[in-house]
Formats: structure tokens, C-alpha cells, sequence
């Protein structure tokens, strides 16, 4: 089923419970919302059952080899500290609203048809406005939005590796330099499979970046010039992120970054006979986490090219 079939799904009368979507609608929903983000292929996203859950987190010690002697059994002190931890994956309620006048359906060339057409750029511009939270958000923000719970951002600051660019200002450009010293900065344990991990960067830097590429008279300049697809450095995929503002990179393993939608999503529809309009509502509840704070390596000191 495409997008379409399932905004048709979505924009019809036929809700179970008055409104809330039953569990096949709701992981459609959640499937359209999440592939409109360009972060659906970094983050970890889950479709709760409960609007708040626990997440099971599994280290072990630096090393688990041992010298092994003949005959011999291990030290009571050389077995290798498992450790469990759980974190909380807790959710804050989101309403979207919004309505359309009845003048609007009679002129509208696609007539009820703009209905579904609509819907679909509500979706788009609520995963925007997600991720902008996800990312972005901050209790202690003025704006009442962002401080529904404190973002990546904010989280990450709380035992992620920021690193320290340094040398001239062309050196702390978005380049090879800058990608490396963060590279540099995440513990060498969470290097190792370098397909997982990704560079999180703000579009306009990233564009700057590219452009510089395509200077370059090899394939890899005329692949940054005339390719969509994401670049990558020293076997790792640079993803440019809309809402990560100029300045930050971010390096992780792309699990490592949780997204968490309560399935029960209610998608609801009225009018105002008064008015002459028809109003519609999204009500869902969402929230995120970071697995492991020291899985990450950030630097907020890009600058742009003088």
C-alpha cells in the first residue's frame, strides 16, 4: 500500500474507538510519518504500546579475554562484569489542528479529493516539526513547544564526547579535519563497524562541503555534483539533517538514537456549522532517548567558509 492508499485510509469516517486508529492504521501512520523524515534511516524508532516503557541497556567490561593456565579456573576477579541498566522511553501529548473553510472544498479544483491532499502535507510538516523537537528540544525554552522535553541536543551534553576543533578557521570548516577529530573522539570501541555509524550535519554546511567536492577532477567530485545521494568519509555516511543547527556534528551509531510513538494515535474530524468550516485533529504522543550517552562524539564549533 502507497502513501496515498493510506491517506485515504486515514481521511475516511471508519475510525474504531471514535477517532483512534486501530493497530494496522496506527503503524501505517507511524511507517508514513517517520519515511517523511530524512532521520528514518539513523534513529531507532518505536511504535509503544504504553506511553511510557523501559529499555533494556547490556555493557560489558574494556576486555573479556583472560590468560587461561592449564587445569586452572579463572580468578574469582577475572570474570567479566556484565552490567544491566533500563532506561525510560517517556512520552508527551502532541495535538494537531487545523481546519478548512467550506469555500475552500467548493473552489478547490481537486474538490474532496484536497481532503487526502491536505492530510498529506500535514504529515510532511509534523515530521518536520518532530524532528525539530526530537533535536531541538529544551525544558527551559521559552517557546512552549521545544519544552515539552529536553532533544538529542540537550541529552547528549550529559556524557557524550564534545570535541574541541582547533587550528585556523579554514580548518574548522566542514572538511576532512573536522570529520576525523570527532572520528577521533568516539571511544575506539564504538569504531569498529563502521556502516552503523553516521554523521548527523546541518544542510547548509553539508552543501558547502559538498560543493568544495566538486573541485575535485576524480569520481568523487563529479559524484557530489551531480548525485542525490548522502556522501560519505572515512566509510561513513554523512546525513544532512534540517533542524541541527549550524555548527553541530554529531557521530553515533545509528540505533543509538531513539525515537517512541504511542500507538494510540486518534486522527479525528468535526465542522463548525457557524463558521462554514470543517476542523480536523491529530492527537499523539511521542518522546525520545539516547541508548548510551558515550556512544556519541559532537562538536558544536564548525564555522562556516570565510
Amino acid at each position: 500500500m502507497n502513501n496515498n492508499d493510506v491517506l485515504k485510509k486515514i481521511a475516511t469516517n471508519d475510525f474504531s474507538g471514535g477517532g483512534i486508529l486501530n493497530p494496522a492504521q496506527a503503524k501505517k501512520f507511524f511507517t508514513m510519518t517517520i519515511d517523511e523524515s530524512v532521520l528514518k534511516n539513523s534513529v531507532r524508532t518505536i511504535l509503544m504500546a504504553e506511553p511510557i516503557m523501559e529499555i533494556d541497556k547490556l555493557s560489558v567490561g574494556s576486555r573479556v579475554a583472560r590468560p587461561k593456565g592449564e587445569m586452572t579456573a579463572p580468578a574469582s576477579g577475572d570474570y567479566v562484569a556484565v552490567t544491566t541498566d533500563k532506561i525510560e522511553l517517556s512520552t508527551k501529548a502532541i495535538v494537531v489542528p487545523w481546519e478548512v473553510s467550506y469555500e475552500t472544498f467548493e473552489d478547490n479544483i481537486e474538490g474532496e479529493g484536497f481532503e487526502n491532499t491536505l492530510l498529506g502535507e500535514i504529515t510532511a510538516q509534523l515530521a518536520n516539526d518532530l524532528e525539530e523537537l526530537y533535536l531541538s528540544g529544551d525544558t527551559g525554552s521559552g517557546d512552549a513547544y521545544l519544552a515539552l522535553f529536553n532533544g538529542w541536543l540537550k541529552l547528549m551534553a550529559s556524557g557524550g564526547h564534545d570535541t574541541t576543533l582547533t587550528g585556523t578557521d579554514a580548518e574548522k570548516v566542514l572538511g576532512r579535519l573536522v570529520f576525523s577529530a570527532i572520528l577521533k573522539e568516539l571511544p575506539t570501541k564504538y569504531r569498529r563497524n563502521r556502516a552503523n555509524l553516521r554523521f548527523l550535519v546541518n544542510p547548509d554546511q553539508e552543501q558547502d562541503y559538498r560543493n568544495e567536492l566538486t573541485q575535485r577532477n576524480t569520481g568523487l567530485g563529479d559524484g557530489a555534483l551531480t548525485e542525490n545521494a548522502n556522501l560519505k568519509i572515512f566509510g561513513i555516511e554523512i546525513v544532512p539533517v534540517p533542524f541541527i543547527p549550524k555548527g553541530y556534528v554529531l557521530l553515533t551509531h545509528y540505533q543509538n538514537l531513539i525515537v517512541g510513538i504511542h500507538s494510540k494515535i486518534r486522527v479525528e474530524k468535526d465542522q463548525d456549522i457557524y463558521k462554514g468550516s470543517r476542523q480536523y485533529a491529530i492527537h499523539l504522543r511521542t518522546g525520545i532517548q539516547i541508548e548510551n550517552t558515550d556512544a556519541i562524539a559532537y562538536t558544536n564549533d564548525v564555522l562556516d567558509p570565510a
